[in-house]
């Protein structure tokens, strides 16, 4: 074995590569190498031995000896310990590998290593380090120190709960809240939970309510966002506040106010005398307006009058409904080419036909509507003695009306008018 090393540290075709890692809280760490002879990994059972030198080449401090020692395919792995005096993070500390033969002989120096900070770092403990200090770097050695602040952590460590009583600064060293995060991120917090994930309120130990997903059930889904209260807060209300001036309510029992936090509807709108308190727009276009005076505008963007209503465009109403016109026509009234000029339909869009009658002066109007329980009202345009007389046609829906000579009683077509209510 010696001519093995003789011959490596001649030829210098045996080389030791080597790593150093913490193996555990003590003043022991692993020490990791590759043994080579010629380019070949060395088997076989091996001495080894670590010496400390201190920044000026001076061996010191507890040798680590390991014998008899297996190496397999070049690989080896010992714990290395020195003690923990042997290090006291003031200076560079060197490590002198040796290593023969298991068999006998000398001992054959290797190379030599600096300690990192790792192994260093055991010197906590030594140097009258105290209760609550940790290992602190100066800019040239590490030393044991209490921590910024105070010479224990402001943390109190409960099972898994931490806790502190002051106010906790993230960003800022100066918070003005128990939580204070100043960033210029646009993103400053994330909140990523499981099903059902949301953050709670308190105030005095009692529930408030929570933003986030808390709802589950018929009706909501995975992908909604809830802001609200819960079962803790049977009796508070939902504010939606501006300037500390409370602009919208949601109360426990559900109704919804906006301008009142008494809400006695199912929506209630107190608006006051500035302007409009309610308004309905279609494709950018108003088409229902409650005015500030009280009024109410449909169909256009105009001001009401006071307490009334404004509308714009047609007013329809049911067949069965009373107090509305239902139909209106002008229609020119005859055996031949009866027709009607102008009509309106208070019902509904369907037209109002006509069609000639069995006389000269008779014609069949056909309504879209029933009109046997209506009220009717007809007149005869033109000059002269005209008259004209509407009777119920051969249905519900027709009216059949004759046009006459007041003074002779005979037919004579002509223009009309009609009106059903």
């Amino acid at each position: 074995m010696r001519k093995y090393l003789n011959l490596f540290l001649l030829t210098g075709l045996m080389s030791l590569v080597t790593t150093a890692a913490l193996a555990q809280v003590d003043s022991s760490f692993t020490y990791q190498g590759e043994l080579q002879e010629n380019g070949t990994p060395a088997n076989g059972m091996y001495d080894f031995r670590f010496t400390l030198r201190d920044g000026n080449g001076q061996p010191f401090g507890n040798i680590s000896e390991h014998l008899d020692r297996e190496v397999i395919d070049g690989l080896f792995r010992l714990n290395v310990d020195f003690d923990i005096d042997a290090f006291d993070g003031f200076e560079d500390v060197a490590i002198d590998v040796e290593v023969r033969s298991s068999s006998g002989g000398a001992y054959t120096l290797m190379g030599s290593q600096t300690i990192q900070s790792v192994p260093l770092a055991t010197n906590l403990t030594n140097g009258d380090a105290m209760t609550g200090e940790v290992l602190t770097f100066n800019g040239f050695q590490w030393v044991p120190m209490a921590p910024a602040g105070g010479t224990s952590s402001p943390w109190t460590i409960s099972g898994s709960t931490i806790s502190y009583s002051g106010d906790v600064g993230i960003g800022t060293t100066s918070p003005t809240a128990s939580l204070h995060i100043d960033t210029d991120d646009s993103l400053a917090t994330v909140f990523d939970g499981g099903n059902n994930m949301y953050v709670g309120f308190r105030e005095n130990g009692a529930v408030r309510g929570y933003v986030g997903s808390f709802v589950s059930g018929a009706g909501v889904n995975d992908e909604d966002f809830e802001i609200g209260t819960n079962g803790g807060n049977a009796v508070g209300n939902l504010l939606f506040t501006i300037q500390n001036d409370p602009k919208m309510a949601v109360t426990n029992s559900g109704l919804v106010g906006i301008g009142t936090t008494s809400p006695a509807a199912d929506l209630m709108i107190e608006g006051t005398d500035d302007g409009d308190v309610f308004r309905v727009r279609v494709n950018s276009s108003s088409k229902l307006t409650v005015d500030a005076n009280g009024g109410t505008a449909v169909g256009g963007f105009v001001t009401p009058p006071t307490n009334g209503l404004h509308v714009t465009g047609d007013v329809k109403q049911s067949a069965t409904g009373n107090g509305m016109v239902k139909y209106m026509l002008r229609a020119n009234c005859t055996s031949t080419g009866p027709s009607i000029a102008q009509s309106y339909n208070g019902i509904n869009n369907a037209a109002i036909t006509i069609s000639a009658g069995g006389s000269p002066g008779e014609c069949l109007i056909d309504f879209p509507t029933s009109i046997s329980d209506r009220f009717w009202q007809f007149s005869v345009l033109g000059t002269g003695e005209r008259g004209v007389n509407c009777t119920q046609g051969s249905s519900s829906d027709v009216l059949r009306c004759t046009r006459y000579n007041t003074t002779t009683g005979s037919e004579i077509g002509g223009a009309i008018m009609l009106t059903i209510y």
